[in-house]
């Protein structure tokens, strides 16, 4: 998202890249620019920042901004691959890039137009975790087989050096470091000393003061809470004081690929209860949380979404389906707003956003690629080539349904991709005679997906 205008990914054929864009409208949605091979193989990473849609084009490094049609080239960048990016709270950029067996470390403007180069970075590590915060930036390595040297770089040094030398200088019996999270003007910090493995401790940056941190082994989200510290991590959620660094832990089973949503004093999560994933709502202020009746996500599902559109709580949760679903908060209970696609045990991810006062997001009909849809009354696609509507008759039928064929068009060996209200996918073959036969199907309403060379094509039935 960049002033109002949602970039996204898609492609033709599922080889050539290509990046859209949409304000929400059929008409705000268009493709911008494309791989100039129809069978894809020059863009070798596409990521979308604020500044814009960063592209590795054959081994350049180029820029899609949201004022341009054509790709740029980013002046400063390394032509490496680039194995992390830090967001900065003043949306400024720190960047880790591969060069053989090193790691180089960048800084970069917020607008990506001024961009330095730092040097050498965690030269060691396979599994480089990066983050940042008004002071620098701490890399550590997350593969647990392999020696970890973790790095940090000081802005005011302008310098990088092992985050072990760093934290002798605070703790002088130090002997080897873990792990280093950098927050503002915070770092927490986990090492040993002789006799005891594991210290936890938090860093002043700006005062130069120190405190005991809270357990931390992977931090999903910090987030400034007036005097205090939100910490997510893929197991705890932390309320650290700033001034005095006590900590309170809140929650303690949190799902490690949770969706977080801050909303005023709530935080929204996914946790365990039992060995089921629900929304766990926590209450920032009283310390409390509770888990939301009938909010289940689903089972080991990793690709949930949280959002908020006009006060209203949306959710993505997956059973059979992956489904979009609406909380109420009055009557603890949840509606399914649509259907997104069918659980085939493939990773498929839909997006879900607010674009100019609509909700966005992706669906899936049957095994065909995802295509953008806004919430209305009911759905409507967001393609710039929208679904068709076809006329079939009769429409309450209990054993056949006939196609008006448009003048010009043809259905042979085709297959019809239908969809009953609760999302259950059936497909069904067209007939010479451009017919099928819906005689299998359960009596109930329902939708249906047909492509032709030209065109793609939706009608509404009802099996009596």
């Amino acid at each position: 998202m960049s002033n109002g205008i949602l970039f996204f990914s898609g492609s033709p054929n599922g080889l050539r890249k290509a990046v859209w864009k949409s304000n929400g409208t059929i008409a705000g949605t268009s493709k911008v620019v494309e791989e100039p091979n129809q069978f894809g193989g020059d863009w070798h990473q596409v990521i979308y920042t604020d500044a814009g849609v960063l592209i590795y084009d054959k081994n350049t490094w180029k820029i899609l901004k949201q004022d341009q049609t054509v790709l740029s080239v980013v002046q400063g960048m390394p032509n490496l691959w680039l194995n992390a990016i830090s967001v900065n709270q003043d949306e400024s950029y720190y960047m880790t890039f591969i060069s053989g067996s090193d790691k180089i470390l960048y800084y970069a403007d917020r607008n990506l137009d001024n961009i330095k180069n730092l040097g050498s970075f965690d030269p060691k590590g396979s599994s480089v975790v990066l983050n940042s915060g008004n002071y620098g930036a701490v890399t550590y390595n997350y593969n647990v087989f392999e020696n970890d040297t973790p790095y940090i770089y000081l802005k005011d040094r302008n310098a990088s050096l092992l985050l072990l030398d760093f934290v002798k200088e605070y703790f002088p019996t130090a002997s080897s470091v873990t792990s280093g999270f950098m927050f503002n003007e915070f770092l927490f910090v986990d090492f040993a000393v002789p006799g005891n493995l594991n210290n936890y401790k938090i860093i002043n940056l700006q005062k130069n003061e120190t405190g005991e941190s809270p357990y931390i082994r992977k931090v999903l989200a910090f987030q400034d809470y007036n005097d205090h510290i939100i910490i997510v991590t893929d197991r705890y959620v932390y309320k650290v004081n700033k001034a005095n660094f006590s900590s309170t832990t809140i929650f303690n089973n949190v799902f490690s690929f949770t969706p977080i949503l801050f909303l005023g004093n709530k935080l929204y999560i996914i946790g365990f209860d039992g060995n089921d994933e629900n929304i766990i709502e926590i209450n920032l202020d009283e310390n409390l949380y509770l888990i939301l009746p009938n909010s289940k996500t689903g089972s080991s599902f990793y690709l949930s979404k949280f959002l908020q559109f006009k006060n209203e709580f949306y959710y993505i949760s997956e059973s059979t389906h992956q489904l979009l679903n609406k909380y109420d908060f009055v009557n603890s209970s949840t509606t399914i707003v649509d259907t997104l696609s069918l659980n085939t045990g493939a990773t498929v991810e839909h997006n879900l956003f607010e674009v100019n006062n609509r909700l966005v997001f992706s669906k899936r009909l049957g095994y065909i690629q995802h295509e953008p849809f806004v919430l209305g009354s009911g759905t409507s696609s967001t393609l710039v080539a929208p679904l068709k509507k076809l006329l079939v008759y009769p429409t309450l039928a209990q054993d056949q349904i006939f196609i008006e064929v448009p003048e010009g068009e043809s259905f042979l060996n085709s297959k019809c991709y239908i969809s009953d209200n609760a999302g259950k996918i059936y497909y069904i073959n067209i007939t010479p005679e451009n017919s099928f036969d819906i005689s299998v199907l359960p009596k109930g309403n329902y939708q249906a997906l047909l492509s032709s060379e030209k065109s793609n094509y939706v009608l509404k039935f009802i099996k009596i």
